[in-house]
């Protein structure tokens, strides 16, 4: 029996992208559609003639229509590849596309439309088009795959179209050793956008110095502040604690964690961040947000800090440090085991596909 063919098309240069392509590889033969690159760890890991890169500037603060251009480009070679499963990646950019191409073209593919948190969080509230355009899309998917209950909620609110809820998650429990920590490394590793408010990250840093009068803090990724975030540390005079370190590998990332004593994500509107759970893995104390989505992982005072404008109890966490590590990395393990969670999504698929073929073979009375 041949390999199902499946298809991703959307940011193959991200890593969350990547877990994904490694899983799906176990079950399926895979081909991807990048808009923009492809990681450095993609590359060599599939046949170069089942990767496709339309190498697009996108940017992290909109002006992705220029995806849509490329319709005409992505219909000729999904046509190529015929695939069974297409899963696309981010509703309102990449789903928008995998849906036009279902409806306009009658292709017959299992459209599995993945969200990743602002295209559901916050695009469709910005105006009535934007929320039409998601409800199209996530209408035209055969299944809808959320990272978080507080999104799925708002997803069925859309679209009667069932979701599987299932957090992108680790591929197994990392190796954690406490004596490995640096008591005062603060880790940031956020898109240098609007809506992560690294500028916040590095306000609490500053006040914390003074009850850490040696902290440091590593910020990790790239985006559009970067630029507005370096001039912010230069003008507190906090080049020598702060440290930018710009796109990281996996291993890098893996060594951040490692060291790192505090882990900070402060987004304004998010599902379940990956990077919160990675940092829970390795035993970092996460210092988050008020959203709920970061309740449905951390508890404040207990195994991590939420952000108030009231309190900000560092000192007092910390000292439970390897209890609050211990009791996190006991939530991934139960929670949070991507290959796991991609064996039962799997299994749900080929469901579908059966359901499908049955309701396809079965004739219609005249």
């Amino acid at each position: 029996m041949r390999k199902l063919k499946y298809l991703f098309i959307g940011d193959a240069e991200s890593v969350h992208l990547l877990k994904w392509v490694n899983e799906i590889m176990i079950y399926a033969e895979v081909y991807i559609i990048s808009t923009r690159g492809l990681h450095p760890d993609l590359k060599g890991s599939i046949f170069e003639n089942h990767c496709f890169l339309l190498n697009l500037d996108i940017k992290s603060t909109g002006g992705n229509s220029k995806i849509l251009l490329q319709l005409l480009r992505v219909n000729h070679i999904i046509g190529l590849i015929k695939p069974d499963i297409v899963n696309t990646h981010y509703v309102t950019s990449h789903g928008l596309l995998g849906a036009l191409i279902k409806k306009l073209f009658a292709k017959k593919y299992l459209l599995v439309s993945s969200a990743w948190g602002s295209d559901i969080m916050v695009t469709p509230q910005k105006n009535f088009l934007y929320r039409l355009l998601t409800k199209f899309v996530l209408n035209a998917s055969d299944v809808i795959t959320s990272d978080a209950r507080v999104m799925s909620a708002v997803i069925q609110k859309l679209s009667p179209v069932e979701v599987l809820t299932f957090s992108f998650g680790l591929q197994a429990l990392p190796d954690y050793r406490a004596e490995e920590k640096e008591p005062e490394l603060f880790f940031s590793n956020r898109t240098l956008s609007e809506n992560y408010n690294i500028d916040k990250v590095i306000r609490l840093f500053q006040k914390l110095t003074a009850e850490y009068p040696s902290a440091r803090l590593i910020i990790g990724n790239s985006g559009d502040r970067e630029d507005q975030l370096r001039q912010l540390v230069a003008n507190m005079g906090m080049e020598k604690k702060i440290t930018f370190v710009g796109f990281m590998t996996y291993q890098d990332q893996t060594q951040y964690y490692r060291r790192s004593m505090f882990y900070f994500t402060l987004p304004t509107s998010d599902t379940t961040s990956v990077s919160l759970l990675e940092a829970m893995a390795w035993g970092c104390i996460p210092i988050v947000s008020d959203i709920p989505a970061n309740h449905e992982w951390i508890e404040d005072g207990v195994n991590g800090i939420i952000v108030s404008d009231s309190s900000f109890p560092v000192m007092e966490v910390e000292k439970k440090q390897n209890r609050i590590a211990l009791y996190n990395r006991k939530i991934i393990s139960e929670r949070a085991i991507f290959p796991v969670s991609i064996k039962n999504y799997w299994n749900e698929l080929l469901k579908r596909l059966q359901k499908n073929l049955t309701a396809a073979n079965t004739p219609t009375n005249v």
